[in-house]
């Protein structure tokens, strides 16, 4: 059964456009050559708020994908939060892809 981490960011207003720019360049390959890696998401709406999703074998490596996600956040985006995002850890119960 695989894990997912979840992490729903605010960011001050007009903001995300350079959050978007330095995931693509950045962190989103930097999840790719974890172990266990299935996949990522990054999900932006129009209230300057985000969902980061990544997904994974096990349930450790969920937890450190948030370790990864952290860091990279205080080296490359905390100017740009408003606020501390929520975590959520836990195995996908359901997945229904076409």
């Amino acid at each position: 059964m695989p894990y997912q981490c979840v992490r729903v960011y605010r960011f001050r207003s007009g903001k995300l456009g350079r959050v978007v720019t330095s995931i693509k360049q950045t962190l989103a390959g930097s999840f790719t050559t974890q172990p266990g890696f299935i996949g990522y998401r990054f999900v932006t709406t129009a209230d300057d708020r985000a969902v980061s999703e990544s997904v994974w074998d096990t349930d450790e490596q969920a937890a450190f994908a948030d370790v990864i996600e952290s860091d990279w956040v205080r080296a490359n985006i905390s100017q740009y939060l408003d606020g501390l995002p929520d975590l959520l850890i836990g195995p996908v119960e359901v997945d229904v892809a076409v």
